[in-house]
Formats: structure tokens, sequence, C-alpha cells
């Protein structure tokens, strides 16, 4: 049960579900989320930050995502050999619209990990260090910082989490020691880590077909309750029960948990879901797409591809109907 709620948090409060966006190709199309590509993870190995335990997320005060650090405290050249990305990068300001209250900066210059700064000009930063004493970020001015990058099917942008300190450049020598520091490690270190973390989706503007194909779990499920609902993204986790299979067989004798947007599924009522790839997330699944991924049975009777998935998925008896996980009311 405490490795459930483990899972659950960070697929919620963005600190597990993390993946590199690139170039790679799923099912011949370009796809958001990197697909088979070297130095991806679906699950993240960092022992810096994170979110301890299910009722973190409930008791989330002012929308505000709520770090620990671990035991553990990394010597710099630690940080950068684990960021997946070591940036210079100018301060723009709070991102006030997001109930996240990221930081937003605008990249100056690369060191580790790849940027595509015409698609991503403005990196997105949950800042998990408090800056010191007396001292705040300031808009126009420029740090370096060192970061591990985070997607999710779930997410409107990419999120970075910033690990280890943040170097100004006020501070000459600070500044200069330290990218002493960065070049020297970045010589001596092979780049094993994944370069970002996640787990892959595809591209909503796919044909249906595609998205089919790409799918790993194509199940229909009655949706018995909520099992959680995040205080910091549009999403809530429900418990389902498998009614039927079209591809793949699940986990948990069939009661799983599905993290799902907001308003898009009602309680007591069954649904044709196109699912990614969950062998390190199970019993939680995510969708295969933002959209083109939970349909009605009455949607499905609309869609040719789907009615014929519908029409040929096999009953499935689930046995996990009285599952530990408790429901909200």
């Amino acid at each position: 049960m405490d490795r459930i709620n483990g899972i659950i948090c960070r697929i919620m409060v963005c600190c597990l579900f993390l993946i590199y966006i690139g170039s790679a190709v799923a099912c011949g199309h370009r796809t958001e989320g990197t697909v088979g590509s070297p130095g991806v993870s679906s699950e993240t190995e960092t022992t810096v930050i994170g979110i301890d335990g299910l009722e973190d997320v409930k008791n989330v005060e002012d929308n505000q995502v709520l770090y620990f650090r671990d035991q553990e405290q990394l010597e710099d050249d630690e940080v950068v050999e684990r960021a997946t990305h070591v940036v210079d990068a100018v301060y723009i300001g709070k991102n006030n619209g997001s109930s996240l209250k990221d930081d937003i900066f605008q990249v100056k210059t690369i060191y580790k990990g790849r940027i595509d700064t015409v698609d991503e000009a403005e990196l997105h930063v949950l800042l998990t260090e408090a800056h010191p004493e007396g001292t705040n970020l300031v808009a126009g001015q420029t740090y370096n910082l060192c970061l591990e990058k985070n997607f999710s099917v779930y997410y409107d942008y990419n999120h970075y989490v910033q690990i280890g300190r943040i170097v100004s450049q006020t501070d000459i020598k600070d500044w200069n020691d330290y990218h002493d520091m960065i070049d020297n490690t970045l010589k001596e270190i092979q780049m094993t880590n994944p370069e970002a973390y996640g787990v892959p989706f595809a591209d909503s503007t796919l044909p249906i077909k595609d998205i089919i194909d790409f799918s790993s779990n194509i199940f229909i499920v009655e949706i018995k309750g909520v099992y959680a609902e995040s205080q910091i993204q549009d999403t809530t986790v429900y418990y389902c029960t498998v009614k039927k299979t079209a591809k793949n067989e699940p986990t948990n004798g069939g009661g799983i948990l599905i993290t799902l947007f907001n308003n898009s599924v009602e309680v007591g009522e069954e649904y044709l879901v196109l699912l990614a790839d969950a062998s390190d997330t199970a019993p939680i699944y995510t969708l295969s797409a933002k959209s083109k991924s939970i349909f009605s049975l009455a949607e499905v009777n609309s869609i040719p591809e789907l009615n014929i998935i519908c029409n040929e998925a096999k009953e499935y008896q689930a046995t996990n109907l009285n599952a530990e996980f408790s429901l909200i009311d």
C-alpha cells in the first residue's frame, strides 16, 4: 500500500512520471514523448527530491508542491552528474498563472542535456531549495541551474526540477569556480543517466488508429470511485474494475487505478480506455494521449476502429473487487 501511495503522489505532483521530449518516432509518427529512445527511463532514480505519502497530496496548502530532501547530501560534482540538464539561464519571474507556482527562466548556455530553444524558449522550473538567507531571485539576472527534466501526458509543458544549489553570476568567484567544476566533471563522467524521466505517450493529433497501435493496454472498465483528487493538477485518480480486455491483461486482479483529467468520466459508467505502458507503474495506469484515450460506449459505436475493438474484446472476470484502495466519498 505504501508503494502504491508513493507512486500516485509522484504521478500527481510531477515527481515520478518524467519523460524526454525528442524527435523519436512511434508507430511511424513523431510523438509528444520519446518512445524507445536510448537514455529514457520510466522511473526516476533520484534520491534528492520527491513527495512522501498520499496525505501530502491531499493536504497541500495553497496549491504548493511539497518537497522533501533525502538525508543524502550530494556534492556539487555529484549533482552535475545526476542532473539531466545543466544550464545558465536568465530569471524571468514567477509563473503566477500556474497552481504549481513554478519559476520561469530563459536559457543562455547549455552544458548538459538537449533543449530545443525554439520550441522551448522558456523553462518552467520547480525550485526545491531555499536560497541563501536574505536573497531572492532577481529578474534579468543569470543563474546556473542543475535540473531534472520531467514530462507527463498530464502536463501542458515540460517541468524541470531544480536539484543542488543555485549559483548567481553576481558572485564572480563562486560563479567561476562552479563553472570550472562543471567543465571538469563533464570531462570525467560517462553520460549514463537518463536524459529525462517518464511514461511515453502519443501525440493527440495522430489518427485514432495510430494511438490504438501505440497503446500498450486497452480495456473496457467500470469507474468504481475516486481514489485521490489532486490539489495541484487538473486530474483525479479513479479506482476501476476491468470488464473486458482488448490488448494485454490487467494487473492486480483487474482492480486498477487510472489517472484521468477532471470531469472526463462518471462514476458507475463503463468506458473504453487506451492506456500507456504500465510495466513500472501498475496497478496505476496512465493515458496513451491527452485526448482520444477514453471513450464512453456510446462514443465507441460511432468510431469504426473502436467499435471493432469493443466487439472483439474478451470478457474479464475481475478477482480483486474488494481491493485495498480506500475510496473518497
